[in-house]
């Protein structure tokens, strides 16, 4: 079982029938790394976008967030929103539910920089803006680099990259399903053990509002 990137690189190189470069097998087990830990929902933190600035409504998302699942505001909960319903809010035609303190929603600058933001604009500066979310992990360059996903489940990183790897050759299209069918099932487990808790993310809530 793989412990660290030098034993995913050792066992991808044991695989009869590939033969790639070594930066194209680090690429793909990367990728596959960071796909598993996203896509599985494991690889959670808490990050600070703030303080607030005053008038300011949109805030940098760091580029090494994949998804953000709830957001604070002050210590109050905002709700997950959209631009339509921002927009249906300033012309008054639906308002927040009693108890909802504001809404969030990702956006981009002009120069495609993501952001988060949020309504009511904050009319004061200071006030903390904490994200709840799921991280892209950082890429592994030395053998003794360790992925982020349970010991248990490394196995997955390496089947990704093989199912990648023997996609460009028609011969082997029963080990790239193989493979692929692999790294799916074990994001399915994974997501299952981190979610085992029962946390739901919350939903927003808007009088009035219809899709």
């Amino acid at each position: 079982m793989p412990d660290t990137f030098g034993d995913l690189r050792a066992q991808f190189d044991d695989l009869v029938g590939l033969d790639l470069e070594d930066t194209e097998r680090d690429a793909l087990l990367n990728e596959g790394h960071r796909k598993l830990a996203t896509e599985s929902e494991w690889y959670k933190a808490e990050r600070e976008l703030g303080p607030t600035v005053a008038d300011q409504a949109a805030y940098a998302l760091p580029t090494d967030v994949y998804r953000v699942l709830e957001l604070e505001v002050g210590g109050y909960e905002y709700k997950p929103g959209d631009r339509k319903q921002i927009a249906r809010l300033n012309r008054h035609e639906i308002v927040l539910t009693p108890g909802t303190a504001g809404l969030w929603w990702r956006s981009y600058s002009s120069s495609n920089v993501q952001q988060i933001s949020l309504y009511p604009t904050p009319g004061t500066a200071g006030t903390s803006i904490i994200a709840y979310v799921i991280e892209r992990p950082a890429l592994m360059t030395d053998d003794a680099d360790v992925p982020v996903v349970p010991e248990e489940f490394r196995q997955a990183i390496v089947d990704y990259a093989a199912g990648i790897g023997f996609g460009g050759d028609e011969d082997n299209a029963d080990m790239r399903v193989f493979y692929q069918d692999q790294f799916d099932r074990r994001v399915i487990e994974l997501r299952k053990m981190a979610w085992s808790t029962g946390r739901a993310v919350t939903s927003w809530a808007i009088e009035g509002w219809t899709n």
